[in-house]
Order: C-alpha cells, then structure tokens, then sequence
C-alpha cells in the first residue's frame, strides 16, 4: 500500500502508475489533507500495512515526516518519499540533502518516483497468489473505491450489529434447517498456515452434529501432517489411507464405524496419515472413491484442507463442495492475502455466494480494521463470521479435555453462526429467502424472521 499525503491529483498519478498497488490519498480519506497530526493519524490506521509513505513537497515536509516515523500502525517501518519541486531560494542539492536527513527520499515527480522505487518483484509459491497480478490490480481498484464511498463507520456496520442481535434459538432453527436428501460437503480452507484451520473445521463439525443430531464425519485433507485427529484424546489408528485399502471390503456403516473416531458430539473424524509420501499416493482419486463411500452412510462431510488452493486434494475438495469456509486471521500481514485469494476463487469462477470468510481468533481493537473488510468484500463472499479468541478452548483441545457443553458463551454463538452461514444456503425441502451480503447473508434472513 502506498499513502499519499498530498492533493488528489498527486494520488490519482501514484495510482496510474503503480496500478497494481493500493494508493490511498484525499479521495479516499479526506484526512490525509488534513495538518500533520490528524493526517498521519488517519494512515497509520488503514488495515493494510504501508510500503510508502508519499508527501507533496507544498506540505510542510519536515512535519509531516517526524509525525509518520512515530506513527506506528500502518505506517510501521514505511519508507517515505517527497515529490515535487524544491522550494524557491534553495539549490536542488541542498534540497535533497534536507529531505535525506529527514530520513526520506526526494524525488522532482511520479516518474522519478517509479524508477527510484519500483513496484516488488512478483513471487509464486506454492498454492500463493502471484503478486502483483491481473487479479491483484482488480483488488487494489476495490480497496480505492471501497474507501472512496464508504467513510469509516463508528459503532459497526448495521449488518454487525444484526448479527450480535440474533440469539442463540435463532441460529438453532437456522441450522436444523430441513436440507434436501443427498449428502452435503463443506471445504474448509486457507491460503495462509498456522490460522486455526484444523481447529474451526473440527468445532464446525461438532456443531453440526450436536445441533442438527445428523451423521457428520470431519476429514483430514492435509498433505502434510494433518493433526486434525490429534484433537481427539482417544483416536482410531485407521487413516484414510487404510479405508481406501479396504474400500472394496465395506458394505456397512458397522465396517466403517472401525475407520473413524467417534467424538462425544456424534461427530466422526478420519484421520490422514502422518507420512507425506502416502499423502501424496492418495491424491485426488483416492479421495473420490473415499468421498463416494462416505456420502452413501453421512448426511454432512466437513473437509479440513491443507494451506494453499493449488494443492490437488484441496481442488477435489473445492469441485465437491456445496459451501466453502475460507479462514485467516485478522492481521495486517494477512489482510492482502485474504484479498488475493477471493481474488483467485473469483479468477476460477467459483461462486463465493456458497462461501463464507472466518476471521479467527479476533480480539476487541485487533490491528485489522474488520469494518472496512466487511465493506470491501460486500457482495463479494456470502458471509463473514468473526470467531473470538478463546485461551481456554486451545488449552481444553491442547489437554484432550475438550468437552463441546464447556463452550464460552461468545465461542458457542460464533461457532453456530459459523455453521449458520455453512448451512444456511444449501438447498432446503422448504425454501428459505436468505437476503444480505457480506457480514449479514443468512443471519438477516434470520433475523427478519
């Protein structure tokens, strides 16, 4: 992200020019022409950390840059740059000495600005966005105009606010809803490791069980040492693996039931095996004809996904699944890659209407600004749950001592509208008219009735 503290015009150049990036200047936040204090206050504030920090030589430079070296935020650890013409009655040497010693970079305009400072080099990694990218430009404009129309909210958004209203019996009735016959899936994924991903898909599975009372079987589909199992204290040693070895010999859900760990929810769990290389050896195939059993004997399977899109047990997971739950936690650091993975599932057509965004483990004034998130994704992804971070429930699952009637309150009622949204959209013996976007989808519906 680039921040400009200038006139708009000065912005909208940085912006034609660095088109793959973020830029937010006046249009977008009239503050940033406000005097020093209040500007650089309102960018350290942004949920996405600056690279560059612009000043238009007309402002008072030296201000300006003393201000944003003790901002923090947003603008930790930014380099900055002054553009523009040097004042009258001093050389261009001596102008750039000054604004070194300010310990920023002078540069006469935009085109200087580009060459002195080119845009990062892109980089691919495995099941990553490439950055910058076609899809990356596109999220750059939708940051800009999110900004542009939308002024940050006090108190919440309305759809926030609804959501807190909806009570526990609410998100109950919306859970139970009567689905059609067949078997339904839900993907749990995240392009980002170490955000609770395994944690999320096995308490959505409890949640399922426990409230709808249907079959639900929770699968561990990482490729690289799944611990999905490793959160119930007494596991069955069978993995995935074995069950595809044995599939010609299962014909009952008595044969089965010796393949999976039962968990006190009546949630099942199947494990993946530790070693990589028979990870690998199943791949997509073998996870079809396991997908093919299982849907013959469970009313609900939950696949908990390894890190990245690329991976080719993930992409089976994505072809097979009626809703996808995409999870990150609410960091500056990860806030782009939230962005560039929607990005990617838009690219691949996938209809985010059957997603939802998970925002694990927040916390009240964590550095994320969720409101501007929820604003940019609106229309975007079906719904976005906010999941609380909860140290009792990580020590009960680190202990084995997980017990699902010892929930915190607030993790419960997440949890189930987490399970709300995965559910609420599928395809229901009595139709249900689910309105809303972003933050609201199923749970306004709920609430309105």
């Amino acid at each position: 992200m680039i921040v400009v503290f200038g006139p708009a015009e000065l912005a909208d150049a940085i912006s034609a020019v660095f088109a793959a990036e973020l830029v937010i200047g006046a249009r977008e936040d009239e503050r940033l022409a406000a005097e020093p204090a209040t500007a650089v206050a309102a960018a350290a504030s942004l949920p996405i950390p600056a690279r560059l920090c612009v000043v238009a030589s007309e402002r008072d430079p030296a201000e300006l840059c003393a201000e944003a070296g003790r901002a923090g935020g947003a603008l930790e650890a930014t380099r900055t740059a002054v553009v523009g013409k040097r004042p009258p009655g001093i050389t261009e040497a001596a102008w750039r000495t000054s604004v070194e010693q300010l310990g920023a970079l002078a540069v006469k305009d935009v085109v200087e600005l580009a060459a002195r400072l080119p845009a990062p080099a892109p980089t691919t990694v495995r099941g990553r966005i490439p950055d910058p990218s076609p899809a990356m430009v596109r999220e750059a404009a939708v940051w800009r105009d999110t900004l542009r129309t939308r002024r940050r909210r006090r108190g919440g958004s309305s759809l926030r606010r609804a959501d807190r209203r909806i009570g526990e019996q609410q998100l109950d009735a919306v859970i139970r809803r009567n689905l059609e016959g067949r078997c339904r899936t839900v993907a749990v994924i995240s392009p980002k490791g170490g955000v609770g991903k395994t944690l999320l898909s096995f308490l959505l599975g409890s949640v399922l069980a426990s409230v709808r009372g249907d079959r639900v079987v929770v699968v561990d589909t990482n490729p690289d040492f799944g611990s999905l199992a490793d959160l119930v204290p007494h596991r069955v040693p069978a993995t995935i693996a074995d069950l595809l070895r044995s599939l010609p010999q299962i014909t009952s859900r008595h044969q089965l039931e010796a393949m999976v760990t039962s968990t006190p929810t009546g949630m099942d769990v199947l494990a993946a095996p530790q070693d990589p290389a028979e990870m690998s050896r199943l791949g997509g195939g073998g996870y079809a004809a396991v997908d093919d059993l299982l849907r013959r004997h469970y009313d609900l399977v939950v696949y908990d996904c390894g890190t990245g899109f690329l991976d080719e047990v993930t992409q089976f997971a994505l072809r097979r699944a009626d809703q996808v739950v995409v999870v990150c936690t609410p960091q500056l650091v990860t806030s782009r890659i939230i962005l560039g993975a929607i990005a990617h599932l838009e690219e691949t057509r996938f209809d985010l209407r059957r997603g939802t965004l998970a925002l694990n483990t927040t916390t009240p004034g964590g550095d994320l600004d969720v409101e501007r998130l929820h604003a940019a994704l609106e229309g975007r992804i079906g719904g976005i749950v906010e999941v609380p971070h909860d140290e009792r429930l990580q020590r009960d699952l680190d202990l084995g001592e997980f017990r699902y009637d010892r929930l915190r309150g607030r993790t419960r009622l997440a949890f189930k509208r987490l399970a709300a949204e995965a559910v609420g959209r599928l395809p229901a013996t009595v139709s249900v008219e689910l309105t809303g976007t972003a933050g609201g989808g199923v749970l306004s519906a709920a609430e309105q009735r």
